[in-house]
């Protein structure tokens, strides 16, 4: 007696399996059955080839297994020898559809396995991605890796940091976490009291659910790990939201044979106070930064240092970095607004231009010379349409800038959001967002019409041109002959009784907390004044004439944000778009049945998605689409003789994942928009 193939598991608390169709008595007649069911519960296959190939059938048993082969009608090579190799050549693909028949009933017709071998749910989306090929529209072989391309977006960063007491060595590369593997220990400091409790009384009233998840070794570590967790609120979002923010001012102070560390960002003004021992301090801060503190008792440091003393301070001389500047049309007229001097074409050349634009005027010239104002978070965005450029925002701060293009077209298909464009040098190039990427990728090139398309990563940015070009200088020494702009600009004035500093006036100043304001040492007004954009030798300077004085005033600070309004704007825009994802789904049941702990942490995950996080749940969207495919590989090995899992719990936890990985997707291109 032979052991049966498939065997029957049905925890009480997973419920049955819907979609499953009956079949007739005559397997002969099983190859149509089967592909008038493939069109009822997906219609859309009708504009498909779609040839059912049973491998193996036995009416008796009522049991068969086979396939759906499927592939574009308009990538069908004719039949005959070769067929194999024409197919190759012109990039055909095929995917296959699972077949699998048990006691009579044809089950679910819901995954694909694709060209490389790798399952996932069966949706007209997915299919249409697995299916798309580049060949229908060049002629030319996709030259990912080629070695003209620019490996990276990030070029190197500059070693020289303007008005710095010091020279560090990465004195912040240890101030920002590294990913982590699990996506709920990436999203802990967000998660909810509400959704917490949810998980708690949803495990508290149902036992058998309970004995489940306790005996599952793959479930309790992250459960455990859940109920440790301190509910958040919106002053602890932002507090962690700001510790991830470069900072614009460093201090280390040694008291005794302890350090105390503060950093802060002008664009979400919360100070960062870390108490550690010398070692400790030093793998934070770097060696010379600590050294100095020994010497001087306290070191304080700026990053990025905009207040100017005088016109000959005002740096004007050509522009190589991105920023916020001050630039002087020919006619004298001074305008504010953003300088990309590091442009690339859409092949990753490095173009010898450099782009202005504030918006409504614009300027594309070989030079522009100008006075920095800021490195602005708020650096322009439009929606992407008419004249203008993308721009990416990189890891370490870098901005980089594509050839400005005209914007002919735009749509989404099976690879996500694609845009038609001309670009400057009159060239059609169709740009596909791709959110895995982090380098250009040259998809399709046709160098005789002079067409591409390329891979851009998912988060670049529009920025408009305008309707107006104009002409600026290109010479330092006119640009500061003509410098007529209003120095009073943000003017903050420190008060002092010799011994302590206050700050008064200034954009943002007033909303300074006491301990940040009134009554400072020496040490805090250093910290206060640098974040206001003074570089070290300035505050002091400014400090000291203060405490002679009673007074002294600094014009041209830097105005300060603070995390309320910031968390503010960015929970508006965060539930905008999370208006558009699936209601997150708390998946204890399906999890219960999975033994992978990487699976399981993204199946609980889900559960906890809210406007905070869900940009932590778009970065990791490559390995939620991994686990959907998992899923899906495993469903079908349920169903073919796996007997450890339950079908229903594969199942139900792929189908809620994928339209979780889809409302994500979606989101990336609604960003974009925003």
């Amino acid at each position: 007696m032979t052991e049966p193939l498939f065997h029957a598991i049905e925890p009480p608390f997973v419920e049955k399996i819907a979609s499953e169709a009956k079949l007739s008595d005559n397997a002969d007649t099983w190859a149509q059955e089967v592909s008038d069911e493939l069109m009822k519960q997906h219609p859309y296959l009708g504009t498909y080839d779609v040839l059912p190939v049973m491998t193996e059938t036995d009416g008796d048993r009522g049991f068969g297994l086979g396939y759906f082969q499927v592939s574009s009608q308009s990538a069908q090579p004719p039949l005959g020898p070769g067929t194999k190799a024409m197919r190759a050549a012109q990039g055909v693909k095929v995917v296959k559809i699972p077949i699998v028949i048990r006691e009579g009933h044809l089950l679910p017709l819901d995954v694909f396995i694709d060209s490389e071998a790798k399952s996932y749910p069966l949706n007209q989306t997915r299919l249409r991605a697995a299916l798309y090929r580049w060949q229908m529209f060049d002629r030319l072989k996709p030259t990912v890796g080629d070695a003209r391309i620019a490996e990276h977006l990030y070029p190197p960063a500059s070693q020289s940091r303007a008005n710095q007491v010091l020279t560090m060595s990465e004195p912040f590369s240890k101030l920002s976490a590294q990913k982590p593997e699990y996506v709920m220990e990436a999203i802990a400091p967000t998660v909810l009291e509400g959704d917490i409790s949810r998980l708690t009384n949803q495990i508290e009233k149902d036992a058998e659910l309970r004995r489940a998840l306790v005996h599952n070794e793959a479930c309790l570590p992250l459960l455990t790990f859940i109920s440790g967790l301190e509910p958040t609120t919106a002053h602890d979002v932002a507090k962690v939201a700001a510790a991830r923010i470069r900072p614009d001012v460093l201090q280390v102070e040694r008291q005794e044979e302890r350090y105390l560390l503060k950093t802060a960002d002008s664009q979400m003004f919360t100070p960062q106070i870390t108490e550690a021992d010398r070692p400790s301090m030093v793998e934070l801060a770097g060696e010379d930064v600590v050294r100095e503190a020994d010497r001087l008792g306290a070191v304080t440091i700026s990053t990025d240092p905009v207040v100017r003393t005088s016109l000959e301070d005002e740096e004007a001389s050509p522009i190589e970095q991105f920023g916020e500047y001050r630039v002087k049309r020919t006619d004298g007229q001074e305008m504010l607004g953003w300088v990309f001097p590091v442009v690339l074409d859409y092949d990753g050349t490095a173009l010898p231009f450099t782009i202005f634009t504030n918006g409504s005027e614009s300027a594309i010239q070989d030079s522009i010379v100008g006075s920095l104002v800021g490195k602005s978070a708020n650096i322009i965005r439009g929606k992407p349409q008419g004249y203008g450029f993308f721009y990416r925002v990189t890891a370490n701060g870098n901005v980089i800038a594509f050839q400005p293009s005209e914007i002919k077209g735009r749509s989404v298909d099976e690879k996500g959001p694609l845009f038609l464009v001309h670009t400057l040098l009159n060239q059609v190039v169709r740009i596909r967002l791709m959110p895995n990427i982090k380098q250009i990728v040259v998809l399709a090139k046709d160098e005789d019409a002079e067409e591409m398309e390329v891979g851009l990563p998912a988060d670049i940015r529009w920025a408009p041109l305008g309707t107006t070009s104009t002409k600026l200088v290109d010479n330092a020494e006119d640009f500061v002959k003509q410098a007529s702009l209003n120095r009073r600009h943000n003017t903050v004035q420190i008060i002092s009784d010799g011994q302590t500093w206050s700050f008064r006036g200034g954009s943002g100043v007033t909303k300074l907390a006491h301990r940040w304001r009134e009554g400072l040492t020496g040490g805090d007004a250093m910290f206060v004044a640098c974040a206001l954009g003074m570089s070290p030798p300035l505050a002091r300077q400014t400090l000291i004439k203060a405490a002679q004085q009673d007074a002294a005033e600094v014009a041209g600070c830097r105005e300060l944000h603070f995390p309320e309004e910031r968390l503010a704007v960015v929970r508006k825009e965060a539930a905008a778009l999370f208006e558009h994802l699936p209601p997150k789904p708390l998946l204890l049941k399906e999890a219960a049945a999975l033994e992978d702990v990487s699976t399981v942490d993204r199946v609980l995950s889900v559960g906890f998605i809210n406007p905070e996080n869900v940009q932590v749940f778009v970065d990791y969207l490559p390995e939620f689409d991994k686990t959907v495919s998992r899923l899906a590989e495993l469903l079908l090995a349920t169903r073919v003789g796996l007997q450890d899992v339950p079908e229903n719990s594969v199942k139900s936890a792929m189908e809620r994942l994928e339209e979780v990985v889809e409302g994500l997707k979606k989101l990336v291109f609604r960003k974009l928009e925003a």
